[in-house]
C-alpha cells in the first residue's frame, strides 16, 4: 500500500476537501429567503430609521413653503461574530488512504458552518417573542410597540393572538399588516400582493393549502379562498424551516408561524467574510489539521411588515 506523506496530502488534496466542504455548505439555505442579504467590512454594522413626515403641508398662494422637519428614530446595530471549525486528519488516516472517510469528515465540517448559520436565523424568530428586540427595544413580536403616537389600529406584530394557522388567522394578519401605524402613529399605506408565509414541517401542508387552494382548507362549504391567486392579486411564498421545531418550547414548536412582507420586513443577515476553509500542519503531531472561519450577524432594523405567531392558543 502506497503511503502519502503530510505535504503531499495537502497538497493533492486540498481541492477535494474544499469541494467536499462546499457540498455540505449547500445543505443548510433554507432559511435564507426570510432575510435580507447584505455585505459588510465592518466590525460594527449600525442602522438608523427615522420619523418621517406623514403628510406635507398645504402652502397658501404666494406664502412661503411649509418646511417639514425629519427628526431621529431608532438605531440598531449588530457587530458580526467569528465562528471557527476544525477536523484533524491523523497520519494513520494518511498512511492507509483512507481517503473517502477523509472527505466524508470535511463534508461534516462544510455542514456544520451551514447548520450554525440555520440555526441561528432560527432562534432569531423563536426568541423573537422574549429576548430579540426590535430598535424600540420590546421583543421582535410585541403586542405593544413603541409609537410616538398610538390610535385603534395595530402596533401589535403577533398573528392573532397567537393563534393556530387557520385562513382566517391568515386574513386578520393581512388585515392587521395593512393597518400598521408609522411612527407618527399614522396607517402605512402597505401595498400587499407578495407575501411570505414561514412554517415547520407540521403545518406545511396548511401553508400550501392557503397558498395554492382554490377553497379554504377549513370548511366544507367550498368556500372560495382569495389568497390562492385565483383573484390575480396575491402570490405567496411557503418557507418551511425544520430547525424551527426544534428551537421552540414543545408547547408551540409544531404550530408556531410567521408571515413576512419579503420587500418591507427588517430582518437583514450581515455577511462580513464568506465562509474560509485551509490546511495547516499539526506541530505537535503529524496530523493535518483541516479549519474553517466564518463571521456574520443577525440585525433587526424594524420590527413592521413581520408577523409572527406561537399557535398555541
Amino acid at each position: 500500500m502506497s503511503q502519502l506523506l503530510r505535504d503531499q496530502f495537502i497538497k493533492e488534496m486540498g481541492e477535494d476537501l474544499d469541494e467536499s466542504t462546499g457540498l455540505g455548505l449547500l445543505m443548510g439555505d433554507a432559511w435564507k429567503p426570510v432575510f435580507h442579504q447584505k455585505k459588510t467590512d465592518s466590525r460594527r454594522v449600525e442602522k438608523t430609521s427615522f420619523v418621517w413626515p406623514a403628510v406635507v403641508g398645504e402652502t397658501e398662494e404666494g406664502g412661503a413653503l411649509n418646511r417639514l422637519t425629519v427628526k431621529h428614530g431608532f438605531s440598531s446595530f449588530v457587530v458580526p461574530k467569528t465562528y471557527t471549525g476544525e477536523i484533524k486528519i491523523s497520519h494513520e488516516f494518511m498512511r492507509d488512504n483512507k481517503f473517502p472517510e477523509v472527505k466524508e469528515k470535511a463534508f461534516g465540517l462544510g455542514l456544520a458552518f451551514s447548520r450554525n448559520r440555520y440555526k441561528l436565523a432560527c432562534d432569531i424568530l423563536v426568541n423573537g417573542f422574549s429576548s430579540v428586540t426590535s430598535p424600540d427595544s420590546v421583543s421582535l413580536f410585541n403586542a405593544a410597540h413603541v409609537l410616538s403616537a398610538n390610535n385603534s389600529a395595530t402596533d401589535s406584530n403577533i398573528a392573532a393572538s397567537h393563534a393556530p394557522l387557520t385562513t382566517d388567522a391568515f386574513d386578520t394578519c393581512m388585515a392587521d399588516m395593512m393597518t400598521t401605524l408609522d411612527e407618527n402613529g399614522e396607517v402605512y399605506p402597505t401595498p400587499i400582493n407578495k407575501i411570505r408565509i414561514i412554517c415547520v414541517p407540521q403545518n406545511l401542508r396548511q401553508a400550501l393549502q392557503i397558498a395554492g387552494s382554490t377553497y379554504e382548507p377549513e370548511t366544507m362549504n367550498n368556500a372560495i379562498n382569495v389568497y390562492s391567486g385565483a383573484y390575480g392579486k396575491y402570490s405567496i411564498e411557503v418557507v418551511c424551516l425544520p430547525l424551527l421545531f426544534g428551537q421552540a418550547p414543545s408547547t408551540w414548536r409544531a404550530t408556531q408561524w410567521y408571515v413576512q412582507l419579503p420587500e418591507l420586513h427588517g430582518l437583514e443577515f450581515y455577511e462580513r467574510e464568506a465562509i474560509e476553509t485551509w490546511q495547516v500542519s499539526d506541530q505537535n503531531s503529524l496530523s493535518v489539521l483541516y479549519q474553517g472561519l466564518d463571521a456574520f450577524g443577525f440585525l433587526i432594523r424594524d420590527w413592521r411588515f413581520m408577523f409572527g405567531s406561537k399557535g398555541n392558543a
